[in-house]
């Protein structure tokens, strides 16, 4: 197992796997932006390390109609 390396979600730094991949982190998440901008879903989550220096912002998105 490689080293664990920290990240940050929500502001609060946590220690993590190195191999660890997005959807580990986010399971919720149907997609991500990367920091360059680049858009993951569905496989790309599982497959895609996660990048030096991740962070994240978990928000609620209200979804609904009236």
């Amino acid at each position: 197992m490689a080293n664990p390396r920290p990240i940050v979600i929500d502001g609060e730094v946590k220690t993590v796997s190195a191999d660890s991949k997005i959807s580990d982190l986010v399971p919720e998440a149907s997609s991500v932006i990367t920091s360059d901008g680049h858009l993951l879903n569905g496989k790309q989550l599982e497959q895609a390390p996660l990048p030096d220096g991740f962070s994240s912002v978990h928000s609620g998105v209200e979804k609904g109609g009236s």
